[in-house]
């Protein structure tokens, strides 16, 4: 129930809690090791460091505080998270925090925390959040997990962090995200995928995933600007029944469409469309689309597009007065 700081080597077997009123501080360089405990054969280690009161992880950069295995040969899934459920402090943060090995490495329900300059890696999920109005991550390093973050009714920031390698990058449900200034790169299975949520995606890099970004169904805004996306296998961005504006983008090569629109009310405007396998824009539903003011590079732009013109049942890609050069694309940080 009172306060505790740790440091050096703490080994963990099971859960340990962290009781309302009381703060653990985790010191520079600290290792917490869980060993592999998985009483129900589910083939899970069910180590975990519960937070109901608050949490203050202080690593420094060359002393980041760790969490891990304690196993000889570790593997995702040795331990379970560190979860803050209906944490009492409005000030659990992380900085310079290492995560490896967990299911659900960091997790918030109920919670608010900030992370940063944070390293997840190995994890099954490196972060899950549910109603957590303040979930804010900057300057993080995802790499290598199964799935990278997974949030729904949350209000969340994430800005200046890298997705590398991850078999998934991103799912979000019902959410209100900021996503900023990320590289998003690699993500073998599935990119970026927002449902039903508020989405500002503002000036991040993406390169080499399946598919880069896709948004869905009623509800869903989007403000896509200043972002460049490059060398999907699939599609950059697919938006169905979305609202919002595709602006100042850099849509490179891509192994299908470049943007694919179902039902979306979205203007494009002042991107500059490169080469794709299929179409540039290529459209799904009955609902016309506002692509004036985009460049499309040489050749016919009629011949780019997939609508009306090659199936009635479509809607209409409107793209006369085109932009003669390509334009500059840059999107000014403090516009994020």
């Amino acid at each position: 129930e009172a306060d505790e700081a740790w440091s050096g080597e703490v080994i963990l077997n099971a859960r340990v809690t962290v009781l309302p009123g009381a703060v653990l501080t985790l010191m520079p360089g600290t290792r917490v090791a869980f060993r592999r405990v998985d009483p129900h054969g589910y083939g899970l280690g069910v180590g975990e460091l519960l937070i109901l009161g608050g949490i203050r992880s202080l690593g420094l950069p060359h002393a980041p505080v760790v969490f891990e295995s304690a196993e000889p040969t570790p593997a995702p899934g040795d331990w379970d998270k560190v979860s803050l459920i209906s944490a009492e402090s409005a000030e659990n943060e992380f900085r310079y925090t290492v995560f490896r090995h967990g299911t659900q490495a960091l997790h918030a329900h109920f919670s608010s925390f900030s992370a940063y300059r944070c390293l997840f890696e190995a994890n099954l999920r490196a972060g899950q959040f549910q109603e957590s109005e303040d979930a804010r991550l900057e300057g993080c390093v995802f790499v290598g997990n199964k799935q990278a973050l997974r949030f729904r009714d949350s209000i969340v920031s994430v800005r200046d962090s890298v997705f590398l390698g991850n078999l998934y990058a991103l799912h979000v449900f019902r959410c209100e995200l900021t996503f900023a200034g990320n590289i998003l790169e690699g993500s073998s299975l599935g990119g970026f995928l927002a449902r039903e949520s508020t989405v500002r995606f503002l000036g991040n890099r993406l390169a080499r995933n399946r598919d880069g970004v896709r948004m869905r169904e009623e509800g869903t805004r989007a403000e896509v600007r200043g972002n460049r996306f490059g060398a999907s296998a699939e599609g950059h961005l697919s938006l169905s029944r979305v609202e919002g504006v595709v602006e100042g983008n850099d849509f490179e090569a891509a192994g299908l469409d470049l943007v694919s629109l179902e039902d979306s009310a979205v203007r494009l405007e002042g991107n500059r469309f490169g080469p794709s396998g299929r179409d540039a824009v290529h459209l799904k539903g009955s609902a016309s689309v506002d692509a004036r003011g985009n460049y499309w590079g040489p050749g016919p732009i009629a011949a780019r597009l997939h609508d009306r013109a090659d199936d009635p049942a479509l809607g209409e890609v409107s793209w006369d007065p085109p932009l003669n050069s390509a334009p500059m694309l840059e999107l000014p940080r403090e516009t994020w």
